[in-house]
């Protein structure tokens, strides 16, 4: 399979011209370098584009292939789903995005974790906050009496109660969200629109928050007056941003284990299914395109029973 590979890298920005202040997160060419090696071994034809102004050139100059890898983060103010593949999908090219190793573990289960691992790219296992207690944990972590905590809070909240990729999440904009119908319209990958329920709980975090966003409009200028998740500076929220208010619950509330913004989503998707929710409606809220990528939940929670079975039931240990 002829493989393109998309990624952003700090210094190829700079030469494009961009200030500091205009570039968001960067990938490492460790890491790249890594990734690329553990396709090749694979069998798979790897080709590196780059950033999205090379891809779109290569594209309007006829360039083709069978799948785009994208890990692409993107230009401040621009979520990293967003740019890339809108302009795949008007080429008709199929492309995956998604942390490294899962276009490798897509293309190859049985060996991409060992050739990945041997090319020096960590394999973590599929990582999710197990149980409800732990999420609670997070999310209730800030303190709410402040700008910055109410912020934090309303944002946990909503992650954890709706399940958005931390690109939809620093994507919305105020009325996006109807706090009066408890539900939100997310912007996903490839632009498509869905519409998506809250409860009542994400409802009053929000309502709690937006007297101090007005507050840091008001001080700050309104840089960014329809964002409904602000920065000191009035600026919109970026995924790196997100990562670091996830790290600061995580560590006040105590959770032992580390939980990335895709982890919460994860812990979304199992906590409905273990509750009886269905994978139809499930993909639905997620926003997959693909029943089979929703259904890899189904094994995490029979994982999750088996290790139940074999800690509750007296006759699960063999040796008795």
């Amino acid at each position: 399979m002829r493989i393109g590979f998309t990624y952003d890298l700090k210094d190829d920005y700079l030469a494009l011209g961009l200030a500091e202040h205009e570039v968001a997160e960067f990938d490492s060419v460790a890491t790249i370098d890594a990734i690329a090696g553990a396709l090749r071994e694979l069998g798979h034809e790897v080709e590196r584009v780059g950033h999205i102004r090379a891809l779109a050139a290569r594209l309007v100059a006829g360039w083709r292939c069978d799948l785009v890898f994208n890990i692409a983060a993107g230009v401040a103010g621009f979520g990293r789903e967003e740019q890339i593949p809108a302009l795949l999908e008007a080429y008709a090219i199929p492309y995956t995005f998604s942390d490294p190793l899962v276009c490798a573990l897509t293309l190859h289960k049985g060996m991409a974790k060992h050739v990945a691992r041997g090319c020096g790219v960590p394999t973590p296992k599929f990582e999710v906050v197990t149980s409800v207690a732990e999420a609670a944990a997070v999310v209730e972590a800030p303190e709410p009496d402040e700008a910055e905590g109410a912020r934090d809070r309303a944002l946990l909240e909503l992650l954890y109660a709706t399940g958005l990729r931390v690109s939809e999440l620093v994507g919305l904009d105020l009325p996006d969200v109807d706090l009066a119908s408890r539900q939100l319209r997310a912007l996903g990958k490839g632009r498509k629109e869905r519409i998506v329920p809250f409860g009542e709980r994400a409802a009053e975090a929000i309502r709690a928050y937006l007297p101090f966003r007005e507050e840091v409009l008001s001080e700050s200028g309104g840089m960014n007056p329809d964002a409904l998740f602000l920065g000191r500076r009035g600026t919109r929220l970026t995924d790196r941003s997100v990562r670091r208010v996830l790290d600061r619950a995580v560590q006040m509330g105590e959770v032992t284990r580390h939980a990335s913004p895709h982890a919460m989503r994860h812990s979304f998707a199992t906590h409905l299914l273990a509750a009886g929710a269905d994978l139809r409606t499930i993909q639905e809220l997620l926003g997959h395109s693909s029943l089979a990528t929703t259904q890899k939940y189904t094994h995490l929670d029979a994982e999750r029973l088996i290790e139940v079975y074999r800690k509750s039931h007296p006759k699960a240990d063999s040796s008795e």
